[in-house]
């Protein structure tokens, strides 16, 4: 990466990294934690435009399917959330926002910003389209491990005998290898070199916040 590349992104990430260490107080102090839950949905929403401004190419491609993975990931976080049989027994709470079936609107946006930024992540390593997609899909598992704990603390949302289920796991890795192969696979053009950036910071957010 070059030094110019290096510079531009300099302001974007000193503005996510203070974002997200405001999240890390807020959670590490109990009186903080309904000024957590009223920014978290804004936290999301500022990542994923943040994000997309480093969008490279626009076309009818990739709106198609940035759409795509919003509204699928929203129905199938609506039917799990009402029936049980996707992801387990859950309910969601009120720190992601605004409802709609029980589901927050902001959900679909969480599954674009971690699919979207691992894909660009894996993009170009040399196992393929389906292999880097797996590769994704056991990363994206692996980050959900350390989610889960928080989202559970701080009231995003909970399980119902509050332990998460192994199918919880088997269904993000499945709905993840299957929308970071349509990112991989599809002709869109996907290139933002400041997505890798995303993922890195969500990662530490979420080990820091379990260690805190």
């Amino acid at each position: 990466m070059s030094d110019k590349k290096t510079e531009n992104f300099t302001k974007p990430l000193v503005a996510l990294s203070i974002l997200h260490i405001i999240g890390l107080i807020c959670i590490r102090y109990p009186g903080l934690l309904e000024v957590f839950q009223l920014l978290a949905p804004f936290n999301l929403l500022i990542v994923f435009t943040t994000l997309l401004y480093y969008q490279k190419h626009w076309n009818f491609r990739v709106l198609a399917f940035l759409g795509g993975i919003y509204l699928t990931s929203f129905i199938i976080e609506a039917v799990g959330v009402n029936t049980g049989y996707i992801f387990g027994e859950y309910k969601y709470g009120r720190a992601l926002g605004l409802k709609v079936f029980n589901t927050p609107l902001v959900i679909g946006i969480n599954w674009l910003i971690l699919t979207y930024s691992v894909a660009l992540l894996v993009k170009n390593m040399k196992f393929g389209v389906y292999g880097n997609a797996l590769l994704a899909a056991i990363m994206l598992v692996s980050l959900d491990v350390l989610i889960e704990p928080v989202a559970i603390r701080t009231g995003m949302w909970a399980w119902a005998d509050g332990k998460v289920p192994v199918q919880n796991y088997l269904a993000w890795f499945v709905f993840s290898y299957l929308f970071v192969a349509a990112l991989l696979g599809s002709k869109s053009k996907l290139r933002n070199d400041f997505a890798p950036y995303v993922f890195v910071i969500q990662l530490v957010f979420f080990v820091l916040a379990n260690v805190l």
